[in-house]
């Protein structure tokens, strides 16, 4: 792997954990796609795209200061590669980034939650109840 191609790896991995861990605050752009201002003035846009008949992920960091943005998407990194964690692929760890991004940019994650805690289901005793209710 590259120099550069090893520092999109890291920016993507810390991205997803501070994300998964609820570090990192998404908002919703005009576009739909969600973005996260970092305190030094740069802006991380996370978006997908089909060309021709594949889907890609990409990730566009801005520079307010200078205007000037980089752009790279999961085509950067091996097509059979090993992403990390669990992900078979860097397609797949980023197209994750993404969605859990948007889920908490629109505030989707927040509302099960709500619906959780108005209708007092622990998880744990819910995956009990539920395995028991299910016929199959």
């Amino acid at each position: 792997m590259s120099p550069e191609v090893k520092k999109l790896a890291a920016i993507i991995i810390k991205l997803y954990k501070q994300t998964r861990a609820g570090e990192i605050t998404w908002e919703e752009g005009f576009d739909k796609n969600p973005y996260h201002r970092l305190k030094n003035g740069k802006t991380i846009t996370l978006s997908s795209f089909w060309y021709e008949d594949d889907p890609y992920e990409k990730i566009e960091i801005g520079n307010s200061e200078t205007g000037g943005s980089v752009t790279f998407t999961d085509a950067h990194f091996p097509r059979n590669e090993p992403a990390f964690g669990e992900f078979e692929s860097w397609y797949l760890a980023m197209k994750e980034l993404r969605e859990k991004a948007e889920r908490q940019a629109a505030g989707t994650d927040g509302i099960l939650d709500d619906v959780m805690d108005a209708l007092q289901i622990d998880l744990t005793d819910a995956a009990v109840s539920i395995d028991d209710d299910i016929p199959f």
